[in-house]
């Protein structure tokens, strides 16, 4: 009799503890799954609104066309003109551009200092544009932010420093560049700095909840830096992949030891 006891007293601890590691893991899920109220999320706030603005050490290239290219040649860069002449042997990545000096301004030929920090880049179009438009013939300006970069570091895959060539990146886009995040960091807590004309500011996302749409730093400005938080979990060089096969490990022991009990 005692050793039955000892045996079902065994048991049920050898149980208990498998229980234990399933709810764990199952907690430790869902504090790594992604949105997980997305069904609950109805508009993206900063969609419509978000509008990325020209600041100061920005670089911008901006082009000039029109019907003749001599007559637009004199409002362009030396390498842009080479560029749409369509000269052979070029080895530059294309226009020099224009820096946003401290003041907030460029030397725009023709056209003199202007002030173009705080300005979105539509905004910067038309005013060209309708600049121009006195001194030559429909003119159609092309503006692009060469610059643009974001900065990501802590617990995700590849960390570094990452070039944009769209106006809208999302944190979200900017964890995929870095090639996702690893099953050992903090996705409850990711930080975004922000240089705010000298001014440093930081919000705090939780990846794991849909408000981060409605927040601010959802949409990444350019020269943000993005930190992520390592977890203090015992995982460690998990991947995603990795965590079913993980939980089908547990089920298996789980349901080979219930077995054996009650054999």
């Amino acid at each position: 009799m005692d050793n039955i006891c000892h045996t079902h007293k065994k048991g049920l601890f050898l149980i208990s503890t498998l229980l234990i590691l399933l709810f764990s893991s199952c907690a430790s899920r869902r504090n790594i799954v992604l949105l997980r109220d997305i069904d609950n999320a109805r508009t993206l706030a900063n969609t419509e609104t978000y509008n990325m603005k020209i600041a100061k050490d920005d670089k911008l290239s901006i082009v000039v066309s029109c019907g003749d290219l001599e007559v637009s040649a004199p409002y362009n860069t030396p390498m842009t003109a080479l560029y749409q002449q369509g000269v052979g042997g070029m080895t530059q990545d294309g226009p020099s551009g224009y820096i946003v000096d401290r003041n907030g301004c460029i030397d725009f030929p023709t056209l003199g200092r202007l002030k173009v920090e705080g300005m979105t880049r539509d905004q910067l179009v038309d005013t060209l544009q309708t600049r121009l438009s006195e001194q030559i013939k429909d003119p159609t300006v092309t503006i692009q932010f060469m610059n643009f970069h974001i900065t990501m570091l802590g617990a995700v895959r590849s960390p570094g420093k990452y070039r944009v060539n769209t106006e809208r990146v999302s944190v979200l886009d900017a964890i995929g560049m870095a090639g996702d995040l690893p099953l050992k960091s903090k996705r409850k807590n990711v930080l975004v700095v922000r240089d705010k004309g000298g001014e440093v500011q930081h919000g705090r996302l939780n990846l794991t909840s849909a408000s981060i749409f409605n927040s601010e730093f959802f949409y990444l400005q350019q020269n943000d830096v993005v930190y992520v938080e390592p977890s203090r979990s015992g995982i460690q060089d998990g991947t995603t992949s990795s965590f079913l096969p993980y939980m089908f490990s547990i089920l298996s022991s789980a349901i080979a030891l219930v077995a054996i009990f009650v054999r």
